[in-house]
């Protein structure tokens, strides 16, 4: 089972760095890196790793070694979005409407990855990530770096709250 943490999330920024090829996407990737940094003057306790803040080629892993971006090709994914909006406030708005559809309201397009959502995070990080990069027209990849850590964040605050709070146009 996968827990929602921060080591989960760095996985999925990493993945987002490899295939950000446009600066906007990039910029979306270093949002999520933003998002998912400890606070600061957070010190790690004995034991624990805290996160480095490398920035990483696009075209090599954290270790410095190429990654080959492969994979089996299903078929072509078609987005564009329907108007040319690149700020990051406007990103979180779209995917907190989007988290706040599938664990605030009874939607019936998130309906069976929340019920599996104890056993599977990423069928809900990839369902989300999917509807957004579709209305962005960008990377599932690069969208879904920020839906984990805008997730993350959402889950940590308390679902009760975060439902609270969007409801009353507080995020």
């Amino acid at each position: 089972m996968a827990i929602l943490d921060r080591n989960l999330v760095s996985r999925y920024i990493e993945s987002g760095q490899v295939f950000a090829a446009s600066e906007t996407e990039k910029k979306m990737v270093r949002l999520a890196l933003e998002l998912n940094s400890p606070p600061r003057g957070h010190r790690a306790w004995p034991g624990r790793t805290m996160y480095s803040r490398r920035k990483f080629k696009s075209a090599k892993s954290a270790r410095g070694y190429s990654i080959k971006k492969s994979g089996k090709f299903i078929g072509e994914i078609l987005a564009s979005a329907e108007k040319a909006d690149e700020t990051s406030s406007n990103w979180q708005r779209l995917i907190r409407k989007e988290i706040h559809l599938a664990l605030c309201t009874r939607s019936t397009r998130y309906r069976k990855y929340v019920e599996n959502l104890s056993h599977n995070v990423h069928l809900l990080i990839g369902a989300i990530a999917v509807s957004v990069a579709g209305k962005l027209g960008l990377a599932v990849t690069v969208v879904a770096a920020l839906v984990a850590s805008l997730l993350r964040l959402s889950v940590s605050m308390g679902v009760a709250v975060f439902c609270k709070k969007f409801a009353d146009n507080q995020l």
